[in-house]
C-alpha cells in the first residue's frame, strides 16, 4: 500500500527468484495506521502475518510478504530516535512464517507544535520537506479532528496549519513527519538490500 515493493522487490528477485507485486486495492491501514485514528492491534509480528495473509487471499496465492514499521525511542539507547523495521515471508502451502527486524537507527522523525504564521523554514529543512510529508493535527485536544496526511505541499501545509491550529485548545497544530514508507525516502532505504 506504501509502495515498499519498490526496494523490496529487486532483493527478493535477484536472490530467491520471487516476483513481488502489491495486492492492488488492499487497505492494509484498517490492521492500524501511523496516524492513529486506527490502533494496531497486536504484536508486530501479528499484524505483519495478518497483513500479508490478507494479500495473499486478495491475491488467491500461497505465499506472502508484509511489513511493519514502528517509531520511536531506540530500544537500547533511549535517548535516540529509532525505527524497528519488521518483516515477515509466509508459506501457507508449508506452514511457515519467517521474520525478521532491524533497528533503523536513521530516521527523521520529529514533531513540532506551531502557531499559523510561525516560521516553519528550519523545520522543513531538517526533516526533507517536501521530498519528505507531513502530517498535520491539533495540538491540543482530539488528535484525529482536522487531520491532514501526506502533506508534500506548501500552501497545503500552512491551509492545514490553520484548520488544525483552530480546533487545538491552544491554538496550536502540530507537525509530524509521515513515516508511511512512500512518503519518506529516509524510512524507504531502511527496506533497501
Amino acid at each position: 500500500m506504501h509502495r515498499k515493493e519498490q526496494a523490496i522487490a529487486p532483493a527478493m528477485l535477484s536472490s530467491l527468484g520471487l516476483i513481488i507485486a502489491p495486492t492492488a486495492g488492499l487497505d492494509t491501514d484498517q490492521l492500524g495506521n501511523f496516524s492513529g485514528e486506527i490502533p494496531r492491534c497486536g504484536t508486530m509480528v501479528e499484524v505483519a502475518v495478518r497483513k500479508a495473509r490478507l494479500g495473499m487471499s486478495a491475491a488467491g496465492v500461497s505465499l506472502g510478504l508484509a511489513s511493519e514499521g514502528s517509531f520511536g525511542p531506540h530500544p537500547a539507547i533511549p535517548f535516540l530516535l529509532a525505527g524497528i523495521e519488521l518483516m515477515v515471508f509466509v508459506d501457507e502451502e508449508r506452514g511457515i512464517v519467517v521474520h525478521e527486524s532491524l533497528i533503523a537507527e536513521s530516521t527523521n522523525l520529529e514533531h513540532l507544535a506551531v502557531l499559523p504564521g510561525d516560521a516553519l523554514e528550519p523545520f522543513l529543512g531538517r526533516i526533507g520537506f517536501p521530498a519528505h510529508g507531513l502530517i498535520v493535527r491539533p495540538n491540543e485536544g482530539e488528535p484525529t479532528i482536522a487531520l491532514a496526511k501526506g502533506i508534500v505541499e506548501l500552501d497545503r501545509l500552512n491551509r492545514s496549519i490553520t484548520k488544525a491550529a483552530a480546533v487545538s485548545p491552544d491554538g496550536r497544530a502540530r507537525l509530524e513527519t509521515d513515516m508511511r514508507a512512500h512518503l519518506n525516502p529516509t524510512r524507504m532505504k531502511s527496506h533497501a538490500p
